[in-house]
């Protein structure tokens, strides 16, 4: 006997009342398999949610949850297994899968969900850690002292006013943590443009190194102690490759960002609030143009744990563009929402997918009800590390 027929009458059994035999009485209501499943699942979870309360009630220690959060892992499993993925990506679109599918939700989370089959159910999370639990947004964490890391960082940004934009950021970074609160982390980047027919740039199709970076970052309070915590980042960048357009440029940026975080639910789910400025001074050497430019923003995002070794949850952005350091004269605005997921691959390595749509923005002047001048329509991230 196949394996999900004998998962099915043993659920059907369950259902009915027997614990031993896998003799199945047809009930008055035939339920699908998938149904039956769901309503395992449903039993799984307010199983869980009453063992909450008795712990409450009790003020007992607490609840050990390396016996029941993995067999709550392997009962969500199985409900995405039951039920073909092809169903929710059809209920959306009629665009089959594929490597150059259309970034949309839908898929996003499809491959969320395909994916958490991969995490392993004995990864036991015994706190959060915001350190890279974000993908455009940054955490107060910043280690513990003597950790190191190797981390990849894939940055896409598609879609501008035009037909055919596409950049892709890829970045090689080493991170260490010298002293208590304070992280280093020193990184390469590589550009890709492919460019065609899209207003105020010239076409390009290319690949090149773009340039180095330096990101600091001190903790001034930590939430485990504090009503919250609070974390300050310099990132400062060396660029031979212009950002937007492909250009070769001379361009010094720094990121000044101020995180604040704080668990809204113990070892459950957390959230994240970032202030930016970005003061970039800019030289395009074929042409001698200078520039200065600046942005601000404010992001905020919250992240809820799922599985053990999964946390999924979503980041919105509103960001403003000024030219000259000092903001001095408006630009354009936009604002980005979309889904983050991170997942915990195994004790040393993590996975975090991010994606944002811009959902409103304004240029200078008249204009539509996006800002594509400025900003791209979809922006997405996926960043991989590994201690060492």
């Amino acid at each position: 006997m196949r394996f999900s027929q004998r998962l099915y009458l043993d659920l059907v059994s369950r259902s009915s009342g027997g614990r031993g035999s896998t003799a199945v009485t047809a009930p008055a209501q035939t339920l699908s398999p998938v149904n039956i499943l769901k309503n395992h699942l449903r039993a799984r979870c307010a199983a869980l949610i009453d063992a909450k309360r008795v712990q409450y009630r009790s003020r007992s220690d607490r609840i050990d949850w390396r016996i029941n959060l993995p067999r709550l892992a392997i009962d969500l499993r199985i409900v995405i297994w039951s039920v073909p993925v092809s169903y929710a990506v059809a209920f959306h679109s009629s665009t089959a899968l594929g490597l150059w599918m259309p970034l949309r939700p839908a898929k996003f989370w499809t491959a969320i969900l395909c994916f958490s089959m991969l995490v392993p159910g004995c990864v036991y999370a015994e706190g959060i850690d915001t350190e890279h639990l974000f993908g455009f947004l940054i955490g107060t964490d910043v280690g513990n002292v003597g950790e190191r890391e190797f981390q990849s960082q894939t940055t896409g940004r598609f879609s501008k006013s035009g037909d055919n934009y596409r950049a892709i950021n890829q970045e090689l970074e080493l991170e260490f943590v010298p002293v208590d609160n304070f992280r280093i982390e020193v990184g390469g980047a590589f550009a890709a443009h492919d460019i065609n027919g899209t207003t105020g740039f010239e076409d390009r199709r290319q690949l090149a190194w773009q340039g180095i970076s330096l990101d600091l970052r001190y903790r001034f309070l930590d939430r485990d102690t504090a009503p919250f915590g609070l974390t300050f980042a310099v990132e400062n960048h060396l660029s031979r490759i212009d950002e937007s357009s492909g250009a070769v440029v001379r361009n010094y940026g720094t990121e000044l960002t101020l995180a604040f975080d704080r668990e809204l639910v113990p070892n459950l789910a957390v959230a994240a609030l970032n202030l930016t400025y970005q003061p970039e001074w800019t030289r395009f050497l074929g042409t001698g143009v200078s520039e200065q430019e600046s942005t601000i923003g404010a992001g905020f995002g919250v992240m809820a744990r799922v599985l053990p070794g999964l946390l999924v949850g979503g980041e919105a952005r509103y960001l403003r563009k000024y030219e000259g350091i000092g903001l001095e004269e408006f630009s354009g605005q936009a604002l980005f929402v979309g889904p983050t997921a991170y997942f915990q691959l195994s004790e040393r390595s993590r996975l975090t997918a991010t994606w944002s749509v811009q959902a409103w923005g304004r240029i200078a002047g008249p204009g539509s009800s996006l800002d594509l001048v400025n900003f791209e329509r979809h922006q997405a991230r996926l960043v991989f590390g590994v201690n060492f």
